[in-house]
């Protein structure tokens, strides 16, 4: 059953996990994969916790994934995958254990903050607002 809170694109295909698991060195958590073959690249436009320091815009599709990754080879050289960003550029991430973090570069300084330590957890804790 598809989620409200969320709008579906294409979703990623086997080749495209397969892709991104080589291209990354890991196989990707079971809970993410799922989710990418069924919503994609999608929208969300939401808070985690309803968090204004914590705001998702869209989870990337498998193309912007790779493409992160080229981009940035200090989370592929630690085995990271980029997942989502916000309406600013920061980044949402999972580490090598699965677990949760927002990137953040404002100002110049760039700070990591674990939000959660799956990604349902993280899922789950998505607000969106009425406005």
């Amino acid at each position: 059953m598809l989620d409200p809170r969320i709008e579906p694109a294409t979703p990623f295909t086997q080749t495209d996990i397969t892709s991104i698991e080589q291209f990354l060195g890991r196989t990707l958590p079971e809970d993410y994969r799922v989710f990418a073959c069924e919503y994609g690249g999608a929208f969300v436009g939401g808070l985690v916790d309803g968090n204004v320091e914590l705001p998702i815009l869209a989870f990337f599709g498998a193309d912007v994934v790779i493409s992160k990754l080229e981009i940035h080879a200090d989370l592929r050289g630690d085995c990271v995958l980029p997942i989502a960003d916000c309406e600013l550029g920061n980044l949402y991430v999972i580490d090598r254990e699965n677990s949760l973090h927002f990137i953040n570069y404002y100002g110049g300084r760039t700070t990591s903050r674990k939000v959660a330590d799956t990604f349902s957890d993280l899922l789950a804790r998505i607000v969106i607002s009425d406005e």
